[in-house]
């Protein structure tokens, strides 16, 4: 049975600190912060816990994109390195960072931004140099299939056990 943690029309359901209100709200079936909150963390929860859960959220950054530079990466974490051994960059047109945190863990968060390698990541997976090359890889997605900014965007993200499988747009 599938159910939504989301109304569509308020905020019930969810755990609703003072700093929220008036940054998080239900707007026309979308579930909607205006990034003008005093507060940096601004994390929303969900009042209960899920076991193993298929979760399917519809997500776009609305800001206007600027250009800013960020590291490139290889596939399991590490900084792609010029000749001198600086890091390499790459100019992108950023548009926001968020993501959803499975298990209510910061560390297994589904990053939603305008990276390179596409939202999706869970990149303090990809970055925890203690775990196995594999695991790191796993952790970014395969290629980058998020839309263009303003655009809509869908995460189908599966939870099992410790097993997280994530597709975004039909891909994974």
């Amino acid at each position: 049975n599938f159910e939504s943690p989301y109304t569509g029309v308020d905020l019930s359901g969810w755990k609703v600190e003072p700093w929220h209100v008036g940054h998080w709200e239900a707007k026309n079936w979308t579930l909607a912060y205006d990034g003008k909150a005093e507060r940096k963390e601004m994390t929303f929860w969900t009042q209960r816990d899920f076991g193993d859960f298929v979760l399917i959220v519809d997500w776009r950054l609305s800001a206007k994109p600027k250009p800013r530079q960020v590291p490139l990466k290889t596939a399991d974490g590490k900084d792609v390195l010029n000749e001198d051994g600086s890091r390499q960059t790459i100019q992108i047109q950023d548009a926001g960072d968020s993501g959803i945190y499975i298990r209510g863990s910061k560390t297994a968060e589904i990053n939603i931004w305008c990276q390179p390698q596409g939202s999706g990541e869970l990149t303090n997976y990809r970055n925890d140099a203690r775990l196995p090359a594999d695991v790191r890889t796993a952790a970014v997605p395969k290629r980058k299939a998020d839309r263009p900014p303003g655009q809509w965007n869908r995460f189908k993200i599966t939870a099992r056990g410790n097993q997280v499988e994530r597709e975004m747009n039909g891909e994974d």
